[in-house]
């Protein structure tokens, strides 16, 4: 601005007309439009869908922002971010912490919560037993497949297993179908995913059950999602062979059969997460999406595809009025201090840093560079 002799705030002004004017406008904008979703949901029964998104990878993230949404409509019921401050700098307690004040609002809010579904977080599954056992507690199906496909692939790296590995991807879509048909009974979920145990040898029909695709081979319809003869374009396993019975202790395993009764449900958070993905890839928020039919030449076939239409963005003359409303409304100078709120985690501690920052001149007289001349 300089260049051009334009005048301009100063950098302190920005700051703190959105101290005083912007943020309490969109939240005042969003508490309006949070009570109208929650006054919809009175007297129904809520599920929830839950993930937590970090500022930064790894464990060097500071805030966590948690995104609950109703797995039917689609609302954005809440949302809290949570310092790392205020969870004695433990990342893993994060999402947990902000779990828990999502639930408490949304319950005092009188909002009929009867399951939430998030990821297999430790930390969030003993919360919801102990805190919250009136909740049906589900995981996310599609991270439950993954991490079983991860865990067939890692034994299959090894040499002795190296057969198992092109089973990989057939195994993870059976323990996805096999939550889509278990009628939510956790023993049938079990047996569905024991079968496969049976499958990959090649042995389709057995004392206590089937393969859901032997119907086929009768003259029958095959079972749904049971890709029959992708079984042919890999070699079934030798029964007690070292893979079959690597892939036994997969599935045998306590701690594995102890989920079991998480995946009944089917349910998954995909959605959430492709708003998260969405937000942090900078996606254009000028666009939503619909579908539109098109026809396909090639194929002689009919197919759907997303289609741009402009993004309804209708709430925002009302915070551009609530701001200016606000400022003219204020009567005290904008040169006054910016107080700080009895929640902010700044009180906890001024950063996460865990030793105390030394003097700047002694950090500067510490640096050094490989094009110093060495210290005499």
């Amino acid at each position: 601005m300089d260049s051009m002799n334009l005048g301009c705030v100063s950098k302190s002004t920005h700051y703190k007309i959105q101290s005083f004017h912007c943020v309490p406008a969109i939240q005042k904008k969003w508490q309006e439009m949070q009570r109208d979703i929650l006054s919809s949901m009175i007297r129904k029964e809520v599920v929830l869908i839950g993930d937590g998104r970090n500022d930064s990878p790894g464990h060097s993230a500071q805030y966590c922002t948690y995104t609950v949404m109703e797995h039917t409509t689609h609302d954005i019921l809440h949302q809290v971010v949570v310092d790392k401050r205020e969870t004695e700098l433990k990342l893993p307690n994060m999402e947990r912490e902000a779990l828990r004040r999502v639930l408490n609002n949304l319950l005092s809010n009188d909002v009929n919560v009867v399951e939430v579904v998030t990821d297999a977080h430790i930390q969030i599954q003993a919360m919801m037993k102990k805190d919250y056992h009136r909740i049906k507690h589900s995981f996310d199906t599609w991270h439950g497949s993954k991490n079983y496909g991860k865990k067939i692939t890692e034994a299959a790296s090894l040499k002795r297993n190296a057969q198992l590995l092109p089973w990989t991807q057939h195994l993870t879509n059976h323990f996805w179908w096999a939550s889509s048909n278990c009628r939510k009974d956790w023993r049938v979920f079990e047996k569905m995913v024991r079968s496969s145990l049976h499958h990959v040898t090649d042995e389709h029909v057995w004392a206590t059950g089937n393969c859901g695709h032997v119907k086929l081979r009768t003259g029958g319809t095959p079972a749904e999602g049971v890709e029959v003869e992708a079984a042919e374009e890999r070699p079934y396993l030798e029964a007690g062979s070292k893979p079959a019975l690597a892939l036994e202790d997969i599935i045998s395993n306590p701690r594995f059969v102890k989920t079991f009764p998480y995946y009944v449900n089917f349910r998954h958070t995909g959605i959430l997460e492709s708003l998260h993905n969405k937000i942090l890839m900078y996606a254009s928020k000028r666009q939503s999406y619909r579908w539109h039919k098109q026809y396909n030449k090639r194929t002689s076939s009919w197919s759907v595809e997303p289609t741009k239409v402009p993004k309804d963005y209708s709430y925002i003359p009302d915070v551009l009025c609530t701001i200016i409303q606000s400022r003219l409304d204020d009567t005290l100078p904008m040169s006054r201090k910016v107080t700080v709120k009895e929640d902010n985690p700044v009180l906890i501690a001024p950063t996460i840093a865990k030793v105390t920052a030394p003097p700047k001149e002694e950090l500067v007289e510490r640096q050094t560079s490989r094009f110093d001349p060495p210290k005499e």
